[in-house]
């Protein structure tokens, strides 16, 4: 499939609106995956079927230099626990950390917002909070590369500007759409993204 160029979360809703399988993962353009990742997550989805299965990265520079391994303990479980334990040790949680199932994913109209910055804080708090069934394996099936000139490590001023609002304007959504559902998750969640 081809487009025109529209950022990376026009590219990613593109994709979903294509896509066949049963689940969805995300790569984006400078990173890679493990080459036994698809293979774990089958594995994991022969013993039972998720809603999301997230899973762990390797940050690393461009030449392939590990700057840090990144893990988080093994758990099965109802949503709101997982949730417990995703968000007492990460702020942002990108999207291309977790594998989700395509039904589920499609049924909740989940998607990302065009032209905005974090666009993962905007999705991924969302779909954790609409999910029955969470799988967390401590395996680092994903490669983070770290670029000098990137858009999350880049320090020009007016970007950084431009990253704060988003990440504002994102909070604000998250809450106005969970505040209408109420369950611990959500609560959880709110707290979260206060």
């Amino acid at each position: 499939f081809e487009k025109v160029n529209g950022g990376l979360s026009d590219a990613r809703n593109y994709g979903v609106k294509y896509a066949k399988g049963e689940y969805l993962i995300f790569v984006d353009s400078d990173d890679y995956i493990d080459v036994e990742l698809l293979e774990k997550l089958n594995n994991v989805l022969n013993e039972e079927k998720y809603d999301i299965i997230r899973y762990s990265a390797t940050t690393v520079f461009d030449d392939g230099t590990i700057v840090a391994k990144h893990h988080i303990n093994d758990f099965s479980g109802s949503s709101t626990d997982a949730i417990k334990i995703i968000t007492s040790n990460y702020l942002v949680e990108p999207t291309w950390l977790y594998a989700y199932n395509r039904k589920f994913y499609n049924k909740n109209k989940i998607s990302f917002p065009k032209g905005m910055i974090h666009e993962d804080f905007g999705t991924t708090l969302l779909a954790l909070s609409y999910a029955k069934s969470i799988r967390i394996i401590d395996y680092n099936g994903y490669y983070y590369v770290q670029r000098s000139n990137s858009i999350m490590s880049n320090s020009d001023y007016n970007k950084e500007l431009v990253k704060t609002k988003d990440f504002f304007l994102h909070h604000l959504n998250n809450r106005k759409i969970l505040s209408r559902n109420d369950n611990i998750g959500n609560k959880l969640l709110l707290n979260y993204s206060a």
